[in-house]
């Protein structure tokens, strides 16, 4: 009885269901932020408050040989046209990054940057 009434609940829902498709889906070709050999993943990038032009970005940048995560960290002065930065966050300790960056611009135009650590100094870093 009950798998009859699912059954029936199911019917109407999936009668009442329109299926859409999209067909005029455009893709774009993929590209760095920040060009180098370094592998960039997970990228975000935020305006400044204070000047639609700047822009502030960070990403996972991880080297598999020898392995090394970290954040980049990238600004554009010109609405994302050019960037400038550096694929390692100097932010001590340094061997002990652990990605995942959150990024910020506060409403007084300050860069913040959260990151996780990596043990033996597990935890969430702000610089």
């Amino acid at each position: 009885m009950k798998k009859t009434a699912l059954n029936i609940v199911l019917s109407f829902v999936l009668a009442g269901t329109t299926l859409y498709s999209q067909t005029d889906l455009s893709l774009y070709n993929n590209f760095r932020i920040y060009p180098s050999a370094v592998n960039q993943t997970e990228v975000f990038i935020v305006n400044n408050p204070l000047d639609e032009n700047t822009l502030f970005s960070s990403c996972n940048t991880l080297s598999f040989i020898p392995f090394f995560i970290s954040e980049g960290i990238y600004v554009s002065d010109d609405g994302g046209n050019g960037w400038v930065g550096n694929d390692t966050c100097l932010g001590e300790p340094i061997a002990f990054h652990g990605g995942d960056p959150g990024i910020a611009i506060d409403k007084n135009g300050t860069f913040i940057l959260t990151r996780l650590g990596r043990s033996p100094f597990s935890g969430l870093y702000s610089h």
